[in-house]
């Protein structure tokens, strides 16, 4: 379809564009840069000949079959539920996200960080305590008394620690 320039089209072109008055410089400039220009265009044609190929509209005609598919009325269908439920779900949402747009973290990060660092010192002194051994003898002291607990001693026994704190 198109063809690569070869170098006798380069020098038809030079010839072609020679000025007739050699004298000016200004005549020398313009043959220069339509020169160049003219090179530029066949440099630009043969790279859209080397891609107009069969390829190139085999692949033209896949997108566009494909493209029709996706504007099918089903696909169109679904697509336009999906974003109809996508934004009544952020018009639900909305209330809710005005109810923190003066929400401090700041604040609530100093007030729980004294908190955070009570339990972990609590939880790292539990671990030390709570070794295999004594797990094992609250499990073997919970079987043996699983006889003996009942709903109503359980309930006495929690009364008597409450009363027993708080006087």
């Amino acid at each position: 379809m198109f063809r690569t320039p070869r170098s006798e089209d380069t020098g038809f072109i030079q010839r072609s564009v020679q000025p007739r008055d050699n004298s000016t410089d200004s005549a020398i400039t313009a043959q220069v840069e339509l020169t160049s220009a003219l090179g530029d265009l066949l440099d630009l044609i043969d790279s859209i000949g080397k891609l107009l190929t069969p390829g190139f509209f085999d692949d033209v005609n896949s997108s566009i079959t494909n493209l029709a598919d996706l504007l099918a009325p089903l696909f169109a269908n679904y697509t336009r539920t999906i974003v109809g439920c996508a934004r009544k779900s952020l018009d639900d949402i909305q209330p809710l996200t005005d109810q923190f747009k003066d929400f401090n973290l700041h604040f609530l990060i100093q007030l729980i960080a004294p908190i955070v660092v009570k339990l972990s010192s609590l939880l790292d002194n539990a671990s030390k305590l709570l070794t295999t051994d004594i797990v094992n003898r609250i499990i073997m002291l919970i079987t043996k008394l699983s006889g003996f607990l009942t709903a109503d001693l359980l309930i006495d026994v929690v009364v008597q620690l409450i009363t027993a704190i708080i006087p």
